[in-house]
């Protein structure tokens, strides 16, 4: 469904088809919002990126387009995530410094690997993720996420102007619409995914 079709049901729904109160600006804004939510929550736009590792260092920049992270594996061996804390203790109570990494942490976007790799890699380190949808920017584009996701998209631009119309009646009924109804079709993936795997 086009951003423009969007817009059409939304104006048409919310009783405001010449556009006096709601501009495409508006619901280009809330398209691109309603991606968001409905990406990570619903473990759309799955992607993964491989990383070089260089021997003695431990620090590695992520993906500048991560919005949910899922996994880092180090020679396809699924590393622990720890807590900044935690990752501090086991630095104290270790003195190696280089080897095999075995677990991570994660501060302002980069990810640290302890121990050291021993060795460079072209390919060792690998950061499974759900990436950023790419924003639709034009009343011509089409929202990237999953058509069967699109309806959910007009609720959730409906329920934004009813809270813009001071509505909140109605905008809690249509954000509780877009949750459940983004919920359904995330059962409904993994009900398919279940019969085909």
């Amino acid at each position: 469904m086009l951003v423009s079709e969007i817009a059409t049901r939304v104006k048409r729904q919310f009783g405001d088809e010449a556009g006096a109160q709601i501009e495409d600006a508006d619901i280009i804004r809330w398209v691109n919002d309603a991606m968001l939510d409905i990406a990570r929550n619903n473990n759309l736009l799955q992607i993964s990126a491989t990383t070089a590792t260089t021997a003695g260092t431990a620090g590695y920049t992520l993906p500048t387009d991560i919005l949910s992270l899922r996994a880092i594996k180090y020679k396809n061996v699924k590393l622990n995530g720890l807590s900044m804390e935690d990752f501090d203790q086991m630095l104290i109570d270790s003195t190696t410094t280089t080897g095999t990494p075995q677990a991570y942490y994660i501060y302002a976007r980069k990810v640290t690997l302890y121990p050291a790799p021993s060795a460079s890699g072209s390919t060792d380190l690998k950061i499974y993720y759900n990436r950023v949808p790419t924003q639709v920017t034009l009343v011509s584009d089409t929202p990237e996420i999953p058509i069967q996701y699109h309806t959910r998209i007009v609720e959730y631009c409906i329920a934004q102007a009813a809270e813009l119309d001071d509505n909140l009646a109605q905008y809690q009924i249509k954000m509780g619409q877009f949750q459940a109804r983004s919920e359904e079709h995330t059962s409904e993936l993994k009900s398919l995914t279940n019969i085909v795997c």
